[in-house]
């Protein structure tokens, strides 16, 4: 009889186990929010806006999802982290040559209507949101622990793209390597090209 009842509270303790792994599997799934709708409905406030639509870029991208799984690690809720590393630092290790960027950060929203809604109403953030110098943005939804409780983190990556800077770097090269530097000598303003 202690067998039986030992194989009992054996079956008891893996079946609590497995319905707890599952439900909690579950409930992430529930609340996992859809990075696409995001987007969707950040695009509808600019077009409210007479703004045009942020394209997707997979870099800024990247560095929204380091900057979460950063959060995360190091455990902080903040634009800067704890060891004074601007949200800059995580675009600029993508390669992702920015001209104007910006971010938004989000946690523990059960949907992605309340979430853009919030950042609407949140003077900050609505502005980035509504900031005509971006024309690209990156997301990531991370799941985790943050401060000791279980949340899903929305970061956001506005920004426009440095414009100019392979240009630059042609006609630095076609000019000094003597391709161009004929036609320049004698007249030193027919190029006048602004560089950010």
């Amino acid at each position: 009889m202690s067998k039986k009842l030992k194989l009992v509270g054996i079956c008891l303790f893996w079946g609590l186990i497995f319905s707890l792994a599952i439900g909690k599997k579950e409930i992430k799934a529930n609340n996992s929010l859809n990075e696409g709708r995001i987007i969707e409905l950040v695009n509808i406030e600019r077009e409210k806006n007479g703004l045009e639509k942020l394209k997707v870029n997979k870099l800024l991208s990247l560095a929204a999802e380091n900057k979460a799984n950063d959060m995360f690690e190091k455990q902080y809720w903040s634009h800067n982290s704890p060891q004074g590393v601007a949200p800059w630092v995580f675009i600029d290790n993508t390669g992702y040559k920015y001209r104007f960027a910006g971010e938004n950060l989000a946690r523990g929203f059960g949907n992605e209507e309340d979430l853009v809604m919030a950042w609407m109403a949140s003077e900050l953030h609505r502005k980035n949101i509504l900031n005509k110098n971006y024309d690209e943005v990156g997301i990531a939804n991370v799941e985790g622990f943050l401060i000791d409780k279980e949340v899903e983190i929305t970061v956001i990556m506005l920004a426009r793209q440095q414009t100019g800077y392979k240009l630059k770097e042609i006609i630095k090269r076609n000019i000094t390597g003597g391709k161009l530097a004929s036609l320049f000598q004698n007249r030193p303003n027919w190029l006048a090209v602004s560089f950010d």
